[in-house]
């Protein structure tokens, strides 16, 4: 009974606010607090009498932290050096605890308390997240709180603390260094604190995008003042008295020298151009009183002057003292400029907008604020992501414009976003009052054409026609909004544009995506239909989309045709979701062609849409981004799981070579998932040897998954795993080497044997020294690959693909020379190697989806590269659009494909009609080839009984060829009568193949002769005759000298002889036979 009565006890102490224990007594002088008490180390709920913390979240607690500012944990926190009695007071913001510091005080001074002074020193001990702005402190008090989480709070802005510090590095900061301190003083009046009663004071944490700062206050005091019986003053004027070039739309305010609160009377604005004033009661709505400050909201006009007057007594302090007023012509005078019409935000830091744009938070506490990640320097930007995506509605709300002149006012700015989230919403409004509420006005909602969820790419919207708002009071509006249920995405905008444009606004497009890609449709079939927009703007007249030829178009998916016609007031300014399809009307066809879009004033190109009617084999490779890891990459594994095999399915190719694969069952579950699919996957990794190797479960793996009924397994291997070089480990990320799978590929009855390599090189990370680093060992890697390839694959065909962690056309990898890749070895080698996707870095594009190059790639040995289908590699970024989320939940890489025709290995060297033309005394040969792969040399050969042949000459082959290539060959004084000819065609790896005989009938004619100087002994003599006779046989040199003679009977038909040549030097010579009545000669070329 007594322990239940004790548990009792303590959770009812438990419950108690904290503020009944303790509290500070001012008496009159100053208090102050150096926190040098608080916990060295562990944890400890011991404070300063009458300080005070209070923490909300999941990992809320009594007691705070000690710590230097080297953790990121949320807490409430004791900072300081480790072991340093030297403290400060502070907290950190996370996902799962907010910190709130404070303190209670007691009015022991005899007297009502009118004005506090409080001073204390804010430290920055840890930087969350550079680049973003600063975090905040926000100090606010209280007279009627019970505690740091109840009662009334006010706002005393000039006591905030900022972080002084917001650049890199991330991490501990030393708080009492002096560029991480700023000492802050400021006299809080207007207070009417009676003797006896007590205040609270408190510090909340702003909590910025990204991880918070670790803040904390030191060297605390507070000194009490006597009884207030001084009027409040006007400190400033905005714009200041004697100001000119003032910017249209400005708001008028006064900064008083403490609070104070509206009165009774009028303030009047003298417009001196015009010669006409208007009244103001400060009770209107007009008159907004905040703290010291005080605004006016009136429209002031561009080149005028003006000066504004306040009755005496219209304003008031806290104990009633009366504000004197301002009187006459020159107490607050300024005249006012050109209204602004362009802002690039580049002034802007914080929360301190620029240009006159202001924001207003209508839920949440995230607002807009200036980055320095504008498209151009500084913008404004908003992520109402914190730990979760928070409940938030926040308005950009631009300065007054007066549009009443403007021709056609047209508005352009930019903007970007990242992340899932509902898009921004432009709004117009011509009766805002510039201060409050937007909600409680009329705004009208335009179509913005702002970029895709999730983008990350700057786009400009331009000449968004504001004809419809020609008014003298224009506000435009970007209004953000994020929850739980729809995300939360960073939008960013920046260079922000009105012009008055003298013509009517030429129209234009928008239209998504840049490319459709239909892959294979057989001929005379229909694709399936797939969406693309366009969105037409200012237009002229009715819009028409006309389709390419081979494909139609449609507005309903269901009845398509070669155009459609919208009408000019259902097009303008309206994202049109159109659908195209690709109906193919020959076989063995690639497709492609723009969508053309035209209108009055307007002709011009859209969608890109390409298919084939040609089925080859289709290869992609894919980097999927810690593939089921619980450490890296996508949270949501399940997610990501169903993601990449939903993409998978859908692309449907022959083979996929996948990286970053580290759950292997998590693999074989998604592929046993994906009915005629099957996989292998390399039993070595990164630091893991092999299976058993305790890293082996959580190292990226390198995988092939392939349709069973396309591609047959025939072995796997990692190249240069073993008999590798002493680098190759280091240089393929400590052994994560290349691995090929040898395969055999069937499609469209023709088998052929494949070699494919996917790697995945070094990445390039870390500091500069860490990334040419990199650079050297991804170039070592390769370099070495190649090397190999070339050794053991001279003559294979064979595909290198994966993430080659660097571009083609120049490396991203810094302070390298000349920008050199560091496949540069295998890029000068253009003989044997094909880049096939070199033509999509030189365009400009990008496989992933943060930067702008092309890292994933596909190479083709030089006899697959005849078999490529040209244009055929593609970066499929239209797989985002697939999932939900792509880049977050799915993977950071785009998948690459490319396609092959395989009729290519029908017939390697593919030659057609080997022909003989006989012409005179000579026969000319002919032949052409389709193309051509790894041809060496085509040697036409005779035989005369068509069993034995002999070489006549030789043709040189063109390597690799798939262009179509005629050859021909001229023979003098072939063989009389019956002979035969055929074509021998030589491979570059030894290989023979023969063409069809040619079989030639030559009659007999009265006299022929041969001769053969090819021995270099003998000159064989072939002579034949219709008749015997008599003649002489010679040999003499090209002068006429002798060297042989004799005569002899020839005999009817063939005769041969043979003239002793081995004395003679090497040379031409000329035979002769002389007859009676004739003389029969032939030049002959005797070699040495």
């Amino acid at each position: 009974m007594k322990r239940l009565y004790l548990f009792f006890m303590v959770c009812l102490l438990l419950a108690l606010p904290i503020s009944h224990f303790a509290q500070i007594s001012l008496s009159g002088g100053t208090y102050q607090q150096d926190f040098n008490t608080l916990a060295l180390t562990g944890t400890s709920g011991t404070l300063p009498a009458g300080w005070l913390f209070f923490e909300t979240g999941t990992n809320a607690n009594a007691l705070y932290n000690t710590g230097t500012g080297s953790g990121n944990g949320g807490d409430t926190y004791s900072f300081g050096i480790a072991g340093s009695s030297e403290r400060a007071f502070g907290g950190l913001q996370s996902g799962n605890l907010i910190p709130m510091i404070g303190a209670f005080f007691i009015n022991n001074t005899g007297s009502v308390l009118s004005s506090i002074t409080i001073s204390y020193t804010g430290e920055v001990w840890r930087l969350g997240t550079a680049d973003r702005g600063p975090d905040i402190l926000n100090f606010q008090i209280s007279t009627d709180a019970s505690a740091l989480n109840t009662g009334v709070w006010t706002d005393v802005d000039a006591l905030d603390f900022s972080s002084p510090v917001t650049t890199a590095p991330v991490g501990l900061r030393d708080g009492n260094e002096a560029a991480n301190r700023t000492t802050i003083s400021f006299t809080i009046t207007g207070l009417a604190i009676a003797n006896g009663a007590g205040f609270y004071i408190r510090w909340t944490d702003f909590n910025p995008s990204g991880a918070d700062d670790g803040l904390g206050v030191d060297d605390f005091s507070i000194t009490t003042g006597g009884v207030d019986n001084i009027p409040p003053v006007a400190s400033t004027v905005s714009p200041a008295n004697n100001a000119v070039d003032v910017l249209p739309g400005t708001i008028p305010a006064i900064t008083f020298n403490e609070s104070i609160m509206a009165n009774t009377g009028n303030i009047t604005i003298h417009n001196v151009t015009n010669g006409t004033n208007q009244i103001i009661a400060v009770s209107s709505p007009a008159i907004k009183v905040a703290g010291t400050v005080v605004t006016i909201d009136i429209n002031l006009l561009p080149l005028r002057s003006y000066y504004i007057e306040i009755d005496a007594g219209a304003f008031k302090d806290a104990t009633g003292n009366l504000f004197a007023g301002l009187t006459g012509t020159s107490a607050w005078a300024f005249t006012t400029g050109p209204q602004q019409l362009a802002f690039d935000f580049n002034s802007c830091s914080g929360t301190g907008l620029s240009g006159g744009f202001r924001q207003y938070s209508v839920i949440g506490p995230i607002t807009w604020a200036c980055t320095t990640f504008g498209q151009t320097g500084n913008g404004i930007q908003i992520n109402g992501f914190s730990g979760t995506a928070q409940e938030n509605q926040d308005w950009l709300i631009s300065p007054v414009f007066d549009l009443s002149t403007f021709a056609y006012p047209l508005l352009t700015f930019a903007t970007r976003t990242r992340f899932a989230g509902p898009s921004l919403k432009l709004m117009v409004s011509t009766n805002y009052d510039g201060l409050g509420d937007p909600n409680g006005f009329v705004w009208t909602e335009i179509q913005g054409r702002f970029p895709d969820p999730d983008s990350d790419v700057w786009m400009t919207s331009r000449d968004i026609n504001l004809s419809a708002f020609k008014n003298q009071k224009v506000y435009i509006a970007f209004v953000y909004t994020s929850s739980p249920a729809s995300g939360a995405a960073r939008w960013t905008v920046d260079d922000f544009v009105v012009i008055n444009s003298p013509v009517v606004p030429r129209p234009a497009i928008i239209f998504k995506p840049a490319e459709l890609d239909f892959d294979y449709t057989q001929s005379g079939a229909s694709s399936a239909r797939l969406p693309f927009t366009i969105n037409a703007y200012n237009l002229q007249g009715n819009l028409t989309i006309r389709a390419p030829l081979g494909f139609s178009v449609s507005t309903d998916s269901i009845q398509f045709s070669s155009s459609i016609t919208i009408t000019q007031t259902a097009a303008e300014s309206v994202n049109h979701k159109l659908y195209a399809r690709f109906i193919p009307y020959l076989p063995n066809r690639e497709f492609s062609g723009n969508i053309r879009v035209t209108s009055t004033n307007l002709d011009t190109l859209a969608v890109k849409l390409s298919g084939s009617s040609l089925r080859a084999l289709k290869v992609v490779n894919w980097n999927i981004e810690w593939f089921g890891s619980t450490e890296f990459g996508p949270t949501n594994e399940p997610l990501q799981q169903q993601n990449v095999k939903t993409i998978l399915q859908k692309l449907d190719a022959d083979l996929f070579a996948l990286e970053e694969v580290v759950d292997t069952l998590k693999l074989k579950e998604m592929v046993d998932q994906m009915p005629g699919y099957a996989y292998t996957i390399s039993d070595f990794s990164s630091r893991a040897d092999d299976l058993n190797d305790p890293d082996y479960p959580s190292a990226q793996k390198l995988a092939f998954v392939y349709k069973t009924s396309v591609v047959k397994k025939l072995y796997t291997y990692g190249v240069l795993r073993f008999g590798g070089s002493a680098d190759a480990y280091n240089d393929w990320a400590s052994g994560r080497f290349p691995y090929l799978m040898k395969a055999e590929v069937n499609l469209q009855g023709v088998t052929a044997t494949v070699n494919f390599v996917v790697i995945h090189s070094k990445a390039n990370t870390g500091t500069v020294a860490e990334r040419v680093e990199s650079w050297e060992r991804r170039k070592g890697g390769i370099d070495e690959l190649k090397d190999s390839l070339d050794v053991y694959y001279p003559y294979s065909n064979l595909i290198l693909l994966g993430d080659f962690n660097d571009d083609l056309d120049s490396t991203i990898a810094p302070n390298i020379p000349g920008n050199i890749s560091s496949y540069i070895n295998l890029i000068n080698d253009s003989v044997d190697y094909k880049l096939l996707t070199l033509p999509l870095s030189r365009a400009g594009l990008k496989s992933t989806v943060s930067f702008d190059n092309v890292i994933d790639h596909q190479v083709a040995s030089n006899e697959m590269g005849v078999a490529y289908v040209p244009g055929s590699a593609k970066i499929l970024t239209y797989v985002s659009t697939m999932v939900s989320g792509y880049a977050t939940t799915t993977t950071d890489h785009y998948p690459v494909v490319a396609r092959y025709d395989m009729r290519f290995f029908t017939d390697p060297i593919d030659v057609q009609y080997f022909l003989a033309a006989p012409w005179g005394r000579t026969v000319e040969f002919y032949w052409y080839t389709n193309h051509e792969i790894n041809s060496d040399r085509f040697v036409v050969e005779r035989s005369r009984n068509n069993k034995d042949y002999e070489p006549i000459d030789s043709v040189k082959g063109k390597g690799d060829s798939r262009q179509w290539s005629i050859y021909n060959l001229k023979l003098d004084d072939p063989w009389p009568g019956k002979s035969y000819y055929r074509l021998r065609i030589v491979s570059l790896n030894g290989s023979v193949l023969y063409s069809n005989i040619v079989t030639l009938n030559r009659r007999l004619q009265s006299y022929f002769l041969y001769v053969n100087g090819g021995d270099p002994f003998m000159a064989k003599i072939e002579y034949t005759l219709s008749e015997t006779k008599r003649g002489t046989l010679q040999l003499m040199d090209v002068t006429g000298k002798m060297y042989f003679e004799r005569p002899m009977t020839f005999l009817k038909g063939k005769n041969f002889q043979n003239i002793p040549t081995n004395n003679l030097p090497a040379g031409t010579y000329i035979v002769r036979i002389v007859h009676a009545d004739r003389v029969e000669s032939k030049k002959v070329v005797i070699r040495k």
